[in-house]
């Protein structure tokens, strides 16, 4: 039996044909998982297959949890789970605080979790016996008991991709839509998630996947590609090729193991911290760093999901300041400067970048906002700034979105945006936290062409990604975090 199946099923998006008669079938018991490029539709098709988009005929797409065929969503919806990059972006917004000092929404972990039996992210209902002990079973099967008393907005990106999965899971759906679902977690982490998701699916649930990576992708699941709108069964597409680990690249190099405060030896540095912590919400999430980062180094940054990654960047960036007592320096400066002056010369792109935007920007907008460093439309912009702006919709294949709205892009196409925005302004640092999520090889290889010619122009990188085939290169750094702390460098010496 079905539980979901297209039948030469077209899906426009504003004017824009993703499919013009796409199959498919997800019959009870299977698992499929689907690769593509950017743009490729693979958001689309999982909105279809969740009843969120309707195709253009309705009898198209037809539904089956027990109760016979139908094509209307309204009663298979409370059967399906659905989590996408663009979900988590939704819980992040509820987070943020506002712009006139309104507070976002102080939910918990356990709190979170609990609003999957209601569809909502609000919590106004009493909770039965059943569903508490079913909650308390979800944090513990992904592993974020230890955190279940802490609010959302201090988690890292990892973290809480493991909270919404624990969350679209909780009221035990037939069928579970996962778009990018393994991205920010790293591989202990996705081995633990593949693990329990392949017991849900042996004891029936079915689950649609959908991810530009292989290591994001279940061995268990039936692989299928997408592209130029049409769906093929397909193990062996090259877009499942295995990616070559940058320590295979990098053969031959020297590493030198330093202490963890060091970097490398330098009478100049980009940053320096003394003494340096971060709190939020209450909870320590750096613990007093003493570390500097040397002229002519360029890091990888590693650490396991919550070790502080993300936060050690934001705090690099400006966004984040050290607590009473401690002290950084960026670019030789010790006073402290206003963040969108910082924002200027220190470009930082990630995935809590991303849901900052006002929806209603453009994409030229959004890559003009670089040069002030907000999320609006920019104010007036100079001759030589728009003459930029249009260089760089040339440069990152954006000139046919340039006038689309920032909230109408799929996740690889925003993130490109991203990556557009921080560049445009010449920064002198670019702090990137997993900035090839999303994004397909073609475009990972353009990035990465691109940071090698601003790496060659003096520009300092600093690069987190728990996929080791992500760093460039001609990265000569590294730094490792462990619970809040810098737990051991290197500098390695790169053949010439």
């Amino acid at each position: 039996m079905a539980l979901v199946e297209l039948k030469s099923a077209r899906a426009v998006l504003e004017g824009h044909v993703v499919f013009d008669s796409l199959d498919f079938q997800l019959n009870v018991g299977q698992s499929a998982a689907i690769v593509g490029a950017n743009g490729a539709g693979k958001t689309t098709l999982l909105r279809l297959l969740a009843g969120e988009l309707w195709p253009q005929r309705a009898e198209s797409r037809t539904f089956d949890f027990g109760n016979g065929p139908t094509w209307s969503p309204l009663h298979a919806r409370e059967e399906i789970a659905f989590l996408s990059p663009f979900a988590q972006e939704k819980t992040v917004r509820l987070t943020l605080d506002g712009v006139d000092g309104e507070h976002g929404a102080r939910l918990t972990v356990r709190e979170c979790v609990a609003t999957g039996f209601f569809d909502s992210f609000l919590l106004h209902q009493k909770l039965s016996a059943q569903q508490v002990e079913r909650i308390e079973a979800a944090l513990r099967e992904f592993h974020v008991e230890d955190v279940a008393t802490r609010e959302l907005g201090t988690l890292s990106q990892g973290q809480l991709r493991r909270v919404l999965l624990a969350r679209a899971l909780v009221k035990g759906p037939r069928l579970v839509l996962l778009d990018e679902a393994a991205s920010g977690l790293d591989a202990r982490a996705r081995a633990e998630l593949f693990a329990v998701l392949g017991a849900l699916g042996n004891s029936g649930t079915s689950f649609v996947f959908a991810s530009h990576r292989r290591e994001e992708l279940p061995a268990w699941a039936q692989r299928w590609t997408l592209g130029e709108g049409e769906l093929k069964h397909d193990d062996k597409s090259a877009l499942f090729a295995s990616a070559v680990p940058v320590r295979e690249m990098n053969s031959g190099i020297s590493q030198e193991t330093l202490a963890p405060g060091v970097v490398g030896n330098a009478t100049e540095s980009v940053f320096v911290l003394r003494h340096v912590s971060v709190f939020l919400g209450g909870n320590p999430i750096l613990r007093d760093l003493d570390w500097h980062w040397p002229h002519g180094v360029h890091l990888r940054v590693r650490g396991e999901n919550g070790s502080g990654k993300s936060t050690f960047l934001r705090l690099l960036g400006g966004e984040l300041a050290p607590a009473h007592g401690g002290s950084i320096e960026r670019l030789g400066e010790i006073n402290p400067r206003p963040i969108w002056e910082w924002r200027r010369r220190i470009a930082l792109v990630s995935p809590l970048l991303q849901t900052r935007f006002h929806d209603a920007i453009s994409v030229r907008e959004a890559i003009a906002s670089g040069f002030e460093g907000g999320f609006v439309a920019p104010r007036q912009l100079d001759g030589e700034q728009r003459d930029a702006v249009e260089v760089t919709l040339d440069e990152w294949q954006l000139r046919p979105l340039a006038e689309r709205r920032f909230d109408r892009l799929s996740f690889g196409q925003t993130r490109r945006v991203l990556l557009a925005r921080a560049l445009v302004a010449a920064p002198e640092v670019v702090l990137l936290d997993e900035a090839n999520d999303g994004l397909d090889v073609a475009t990972r290889e353009q990035c990465a062409a691109k940071w090698a010619q601003l790496a060659r122009s003096g520009v300092h990188f600093a690069f987190a990604s728990h996929h080791d085939e992500d760093f460039p290169d001609w990265m000569n750094g590294e730094v490792i975090l462990a619970d809040g702390k810098v737990i051991a460098n290197a500098r390695f010496m790169l053949p010439v």
